[in-house]
């Protein structure tokens, strides 16, 4: 634990992020533009197609990535027939298929384009088969490339991370969204691409990207968007109905509301993102409606499965593995990797959740989340050939299927990462009062977003129950809560969400400790402290309060 100090917690935020004060604004008012010869050469071919078929994915990246193109193509190319499609999550899976080549073949007439957004990187055989039969193919995509598999032979392929198709690309961390809206940024009108660059916002924090960079400013400005009233309504209209302020968005309101509401039904129903799409295309209250109900039936499914999933690995010492490999029956194909994200938070190791299909109980099918220091994608790549029968995905996340026997052999085999030394409480916290917790907030303000790739700084206070006035809230009354002012009639608070005085040897003075952020109620804004955990305090620790 080190002393607050403001220069110093600048300092490393800034080495944190790789930035300096002035790059922190270039990040934010760059426009980080694609190469203009790509740009117009992938326009040149929309604009001489018949028709365009758009081919996306069934989370909120692959939505708002097919969302931001078939917006751009009516502004840029009115009157432009445009076929869209989303694969279903549980009859098709993840990408092109050959379903969808059928349909493009049936729906659109040779020489049309069909562009591919947040997919297409790992299905060449599909792409090309289009191209051979009268196609215009642009595929653009984030994922990285499969061991093994080759990149399209298609008219354009465009794919940051894959080298030959990251021409173009100053910045390579985009998601699929992103990526779309930089192909559009520079043909569509000002007002149009700030809706645009909005929705790619959400997208990046919602497919867990890196918020560095381009990233960064691109989240940051989204974000702004929500906070000066001027963000798309259906968005906004989506946090209002979540019982959530628009006004007071945060990176945590694109990662825990926005997000997991556009991704429920794509979760939960076979062809559920098409929901989704069609809400943002034509919003409706009915619609909207639709949408937070299976939300809600999201949420209470994966509180449930969660228990068993969690039960399984406690039972089974699994915490004890380099890496949780976890297969149950019977699990919900779409909340697999919800399930996987949240054994990544409880135990701190990356972790794969699969469970059977239903059509042959010895195929597994699942998903993977990773932590920092840990490449997922490079890890199952270098198990041995012939393990999966797919599989997908990029540093912090993956998809796969196999079949029980490879399971078997793959959990065994051991994922390198980085050791760190388990903590009851953490040491990289500073040390703070009461009274700073406002200063502290609009230091970070400058910062934020926070999330992965930037964590959010975790500060300490000490309690003493005789002197601070403590309040014990709710309806049993076991969180903890303080409020106050300043010498500069500047407020605070101070949280901790089931506070429990048996973690304590002396219940009357600890410390405590958590992020700094703001929470609102009747439309005002309060830096608070937002405790993650309390502990008895040592005598260094006595030293510095």
């Amino acid at each position: 634990m080190k002393r607050y100090n403001p220069e110093r917690l600048q300092q490393e935020l800034q080495n944190q992020l790789h930035a300096s004060p002035q790059t922190l604004q270039e990040w934010l008012h760059s426009p980080f533009y694609l190469d203009g010869d790509l740009v117009s050469e992938f326009w040149r071919h929309i604009k001489n197609a018949p028709k365009v078929a758009i081919v996306g994915d069934y989370d909120v990246d692959g939505v708002c990535a097919a969302f931001e193109t078939i917006k751009a193509i009516k502004e840029v190319c009115p009157g432009k027939p445009i076929y869209a499609r989303l694969p279903r999550r549980f009859s098709e899976g993840y990408g092109m298929n050959q379903n969808i080549v059928n349909e493009i073949k049936e729906k659109c007439p040779k020489g049309s384009v069909v562009i591919t957004v947040d997919n297409g990187i790992s299905a060449a055989d599909l792409l090309e088969g289009l191209e051979k039969d009268g196609y215009t193919v642009l595929m653009t995509d984030h994922h990285e490339l499969k061991e093994g598999c080759r990149i399209p032979n298609v008219t354009m392929a465009i794919d940051p991370v894959v080298p030959g198709c990251d021409r173009g690309f100053s910045f390579t961390k985009w998601c699929g969204a992103a990526i779309a809206f930089k192909l559009a940024e520079q043909m569509v009108s000002e007002s149009l691409a700030h809706e645009l660059q909005t929705y790619a916002g959400l997208a990046t924090v919602a497919d867990c990207m890196e918020l560095n960079g381009g990233n960064w400013g691109l989240v940051k400005k989204a974000l702004q968007d929500f906070r000066n009233g001027t963000a798309p309504e259906p968005l906004k209209n989506i946090m209002k109905g979540l019982k959530q302020n628009p006004d007071f968005a945060t990176e945590d309101s694109f990662g825990f509301y926005i997000g997991p509401c556009l991704n429920a039904g794509g979760r939960l129903l076979d062809n559920g993102a098409t929901e989704s799409l069609k809400y943002l295309l034509n919003p409706t209250q009915e619609q909207l409606e639709r949408l937070v109900n299976l939300n809600l039936q999201r949420r209470a499914l994966k509180e449930e499965q969660y228990g068993i999933v969690k039960q399984y690995v406690e039972d089974n010492h699994l915490q004890e593995n380099s890496m949780l490999w976890v297969a149950l029956p019977n699990l919900h194909e779409g909340i697999v990797g919800i399930l996987a994200g949240s054994l990544v938070e409880e135990y701190k190791m990356p972790a794969i959740v699969l469970t059977n299909i239903a059509d042959d109980p010895n195929i597994l099918k699942g998903s993977g989340r990773s932590v920092e220091g840990v490449n997922l994608f490079e890890y199952l790549n270098s198990l041995d050939e012939g393990t999966f029968i797919s599989m997908g995905g990029h540093p912090g996340a993956a998809g796969m299927k196999l079949t029980r026997e490879k399971f078997e052999i793959a959990k065994n085999v051991p994922c390198e990462r980085p050791v760190v030394a388990a903590e009851v409480v953490p040491s990289n916290r500073w040390h703070t009062t009461k009274d700073q917790i406002p200063e502290i907030y609009q230091l970070l303000q400058d910062y934020l977003p926070f999330g992965e790739g930037n964590p959010a700084p975790l500060f300490d206070i000490s309690i003493d129950m005789m002197r601070d006035d403590v309040r014990m809230i709710g309806a049993e009354k076991n969180h903890l809560c303080i409020q106050g002012k300043n010498e500069n009639d500047e407020a605070y608070k101070i949280t901790h969400w089931r506070h429990d005085e048996s973690d304590l040897s002396n219940p009357r003075s600890f410390g405590l400790y958590g992020r700094i952020s703001g929470t609102n109620y009747m439309g005002i804004e309060t830096p608070t402290l937002n405790a993650d955990g309390v502990y008895d305090p040592t005598a260094e620790d006595l030293e510095l309060s």
